[in-house]
């Protein structure tokens, strides 16, 4: 009886709350802390900035192509001096080896990849429904996401 009471208020609040969780835009974006190559990123560390959340694979093209464009929008921003949108690229290949040998390849900026393994990236799908596709996210400094798959023309709109 204690039990089911207490499933019930969870319920109860959580059917009541205002921030709303999830992958969709509109919603607070889902923190994900990974560890890669020896550097450790936390997305709430960047709350009060804009993210560029993208999460790609090898095997899926267009993931792996937009992952590009952003790379050399990041990469051109910084050369013409400008302030750039904080970006965050997650691997979710199953080989780490792989992933390596795609940076190499696509000739991506290392410090911006992370490669997230096999026990984060089951959090990873949780949190970012990864069966509807591999999508960027673009997360205001409120931590809300505003945005999924914005072009290099948007991302120029946008004055963080």
């Amino acid at each position: 009886m204690l039990a089911a009471s207490i499933v019930l208020i969870f319920l109860f609040s959580y059917g009541f709350t205002n921030e709303e969780v999830g992958a969709k835009v509109g919603a607070y974006a889902p923190n994900i802390t990974l560890t890669s190559n020896g550097k450790t990123v936390d997305i709430e560390k960047y709350r009060g900035e804009y993210v560029l959340l993208s999460l790609w694979s090898s095997y899926d093209a267009s993931s792996r192509l937009r992952c590009n464009d952003y790379n050399a929008y990041v990469k051109s921003s910084a050369l013409k001096g400008e302030k750039s949108i904080n970006y965050l690229s997650v691997n979710l290949d199953d080989n780490e080896k792989l992933f390596n040998e795609i940076v190499r390849l696509d000739n991506l900026n290392t410090d911006l990849q992370y490669f997230a393994g096999e026990s984060k990236r089951s959090l990873i799908d949780k949190f970012y429904n990864l069966n509807s596709g591999f999508n960027t996210y673009l997360i205001n400094q409120a931590g809300k996401i505003v945005a999924i798959n914005p072009t290099v023309d948007e991302l120029n709109l946008l004055n963080p």
